[in-house]
């Protein structure tokens, strides 16, 4: 296993923060991930921002509620026109190529897309109310987790995932591929399984067809909030694709994302999302 494979499968999200800010060079690295390389697959218009919480704090604004995650100091946030599925996907396409970068700094970050008050955060950062927030990301240094978070992930799972054969399929959904099969695809793909997702739900289902993988996602309620209705699963489908497309730089399997308009499966259960074609 390649060692980004390894320090992917050991990564959580933290829930308890350092509350200081980010400064000198680890402050000026982190703004260069922020607002570099923002285009997604379907090349959605998401404008980036790292704040600095601190800020709107001083002036006397609340920026939501954070649940269990506390010592929250600096976020990522990306605005986005539309509450479309293709832009949810480009939103956790986009970012989560920049949280695999600050893991690699040793910094600790959370997908934050429920638990967090969308309009005191465009109150506060003067977003006009044609935008729109999918999800945050609480980035820092991580303290060590406390009883509530650690009964939190065991209630969720998070060090489990799904067996290989119930994700990845060869042709269509009736011929599951096993780990020992995937042969020189096994790096991608097991990136793509230990990908986070809401509740570990991992909706994400991949057919390889000859030298393509087809992106299929599971059709699921999507979250209801008081404010707005959120595709989630669409946000993990772009997290999916992120780490898909990271283990195969990593193996040198390289190619590009396209639209083979492909149908939906099982009379629309799972939805086609795109395609990853080898060059």
């Amino acid at each position: 296993m390649g060692s980004l494979l390894e320090l992917i499968k050991q990564r959580r999200s933290t829930r308890t923060f350092e509350n200081t800010p980010l400064l000198g060079k680890l402050c000026h690295d982190v703004h260069e991930i922020v607002h570099k390389d923002n285009s997604g697959p379907f090349k959605t218009p998401i404008i980036m921002k790292l704040i600095d919480r601190q800020e709107y704090i001083l002036q006397n604004r609340n920026m939501g509620t954070y649940g269990f995650v506390r010592g929250i100091r600096s976020c990522i946030i990306g605005i986005l026109d539309e509450r479309s599925t293709k832009g949810m996907v480009d939103y956790g396409y986009i970012i989560q190529k920049k949280v695999i970068k600050l893991l690699g700094m040793k910094l600790g970050t959370c997908w934050m897309g429920g638990s967090f008050n969308r309009s005191e955060f465009k109150e506060a950062l003067s977003i006009p109310d044609t935008k729109f927030i999918p999800a945050i990301i609480p980035v820092g240094k991580a303290l060590p987790k406390s009883f509530i978070e650690k009964a939190l992930c065991s209630f969720v799972k998070s060090k489990t995932r799904r067996p290989f054969e119930e994700l990845f399929f060869n042709e269509d959904l009736s011929n599951p591929i096993a780990g020992t099969q995937a042969e020189e695809l096994y790096i991608p793909l097991e990136m793509v399984r230990w990908a986070p997702s809401v509740d570990n739900t991992q909706p994400w289902r991949l057919i390889i067809d000859g030298n393509c993988v087809h992106f299929y996602m599971k059709k699921q309620k999507s979250l209801e909030s008081s404010l707005v209705h959120i595709n989630l699963n669409a946000i993990d489908m772009g997290i999916a694709m992120a780490h898909f497309e990271i283990g195969c730089n990593e193996v040198k399997k390289y190619g590009s994302w396209q639209d083979s308009k492909k149908e939906d499966l099982q009379c629309g259960h799972y939805n086609y999302i795109i395609t990853w074609k080898f060059f």
